[in-house]
């Protein structure tokens, strides 16, 4: 028996036990994995803010600050620039944002008993209409008046689990702000000393590995660089575009809540395919409180800017940076969003893009193998 077989029939064995021992322990296996992620989530997060905040970095360094010859006072300055306009971005959406809540929860709970006199005038008039209705109105004791003082008595039940609902939101809260400073902390580490991560990643490649492997593998890491810096701008632009549409055209057709509903829509567009329509529920909601026919108007207003922005706006910003055929770009947003969340859904596309780009290639290159041409 060669020495060839003899590593591979050991290998499979190994293979075999771990993947047994891991079958039957799945639960602690399980728990290891999770106890790990939750160690190394905060660098994580610190690596994915490296990448969002390395786009409006490098525009800083070419275009504002280019006249900087020092390398560490340019690398600094932009830095600093950076953080200035997330900062100033943060706060005007919160300026925005907070007071139009505040209007917005006041108004709700000043029109909610005209809205459940209207609900049981409804339903009397559709009882007219229909006498098995009536009756079963009459039946099930309908009454707004009984409605409104269960959900009070409901309310009054869970305050006394409300003590320790706090502090246990309390401590994840703390936990996450902590686990967010880490982050940041190690995002400004990135940004700073990138260029010498990146030479010590090379060098790392090619000490360990065959210079041609090395080869393939740097091209890899830069192709995914340049999708995921792409994606992340271009998803960034198309988000501002789709606010400032819905903005405008609300405000046109004197629609309520246009600031809240935009700022809310431009944010959540930055998930891919879902955000904008969960935006798009919570103002349907928030209008249908006030107007419901202003509410049917603002869904047939989002149908339209979605046509526009999905056809014309989309695909000029976004382009061919991800590359991605849309039944992949849903199961890649499906996945990223069950195993990590929103991060998931904004990471997994150029994630994926990557994947598709390189099995792509070499199914390319098997099929020149063999001398096959399909179409």
């Amino acid at each position: 028996m060669s020495k060839k077989t003899l590593r591979l029939i050991l290998g499979i064995i190994t293979f075999a036990v771990i993947l047994t021992a891991v079958v039957f322990h799945l639960n602690k296996v399980a728990g290891v994995f999770i106890a790990v992620w939750n160690v190394f989530m905060p660098f994580v997060v610190g690596v994915a803010l490296a990448f969002i905040l390395n786009v409006p970095m490098k525009f800083a360094e070419r275009r504002i600050l280019c006249k900087i010859k020092r390398h560490k006072v340019k690398r600094a300055c932009s830095i600093l620039a950076t953080l200035a306009f997330c900062g100033v971005i943060i706060a005007i959406v919160i300026l925005l944002i907070v007071p139009e809540i505040i209007n917005t929860v006041e108004s709700i709970i000043n029109n909610l008993p005209a809205m459940m006199d209207q609900v049981d005038a409804l339903i009397q008039k559709i009882a007219g209409f229909s006498k098995d209705f009536e009756e079963f109105v009459g039946k099930s004791n309908f009454d707004t008046d009984k409605i409104l003082n269960s959900i009070m008595s409901f309310a009054q039940t869970q305050m006394s689990t409300l003590g320790t609902s706090v502090f246990s939101a309390l401590t994840s809260a703390i936990g996450t702000i902590v686990g967010g400073v880490i982050g940041f902390v190690f995002s400004i580490y990135i940004l700073a000393s990138k260029e010498k991560l990146v030479r010590q990643t090379r060098m790392v490649l090619y000490a360990y590995l065959k210079e041609e492997r090395a080869k393939k593998i740097w091209d890899i890491i830069l192709m995914a660089n340049h999708t995921f810096q792409r994606f992340i701008s271009g998803q960034c632009l198309e988000a501002c575009i789709l606010g400032c549409m819905f903005w405008l055209s609300m405000t046109i057709f004197k629609m309520p809540y246009a600031i809240l509903i935009s700022v809310v829509i431009g944010v959540l567009a930055l998930i891919p395919i879902f955000g904008a329509f969960v935006g798009c529920l919570v103002g349907f909601l928030l209008i249908v409180f006030l107007n419901p026919i202003q509410a049917v108007w603002f869904l047939v207003l989002f149908i339209v800017i979605q046509q526009i922005e999905g056809h014309f706006i989309y695909p000029f910003v976004i382009g061919t940076s991800v590359g991605l055929p849309s039944i992949w770009v849903l199961l890649a947003v499906v996945v990223g969003g069950k195993l990590f969340g929103v991060i998931g859904m904004v990471v997994f596309i150029p994630l994926c893009s990557v994947l598709y780009a390189l099995f792509a290639t070499n199914v390319r290159k098997h099929l020149k193998k063999k001398k096959m041409t399909i179409i």
